[in-house]
């Protein structure tokens, strides 16, 4: 589930991709996430993860976003129920651009 704090910017253009079909799996300290989403206009958006464990709570992997062309690196870190990840991607068109989510496990 995903709660914004606040609106998108004018130039974001229409909000939101909707979930069609996602595929997961996990094995010995790695975990994949392949999503197939659709926009407003109905275009599919593709994005991919896969992560390793390096120690308690710390996580590394690469994510892969097809619409968009962006790549790199993506980190976890979880201390109890709270999870803060980031993603550091190269973009075609943005070069590189950072994103942080704090986010709490049921």
């Amino acid at each position: 589930m995903d709660w914004p704090l606040s609106d998108p910017p004018p130039w974001y253009g229409v909000r939101g991709l909707d979930r069609w079909i996602v595929l997961a799996g996990e094995g010995e300290g790695t975990a994949w996430r392949a999503a197939l989403d659709r926009r407003a206009d109905g275009t599919p958006s593709l994005q991919a993860e896969a992560l390793v464990r390096l120690g308690r709570g710390i996580a590394w992997g690469i994510r892969w976003d097809a619409a968009s062309g962006a790549m790199g690196v993506c980190t976890a870190w979880r201390r109890g129920a709270l999870v803060l990840r980031s993603s550091h991607l190269v973009h075609a068109d943005l070069g590189t651009t950072h994103r942080w989510s704090l986010g709490a496990l049921r």
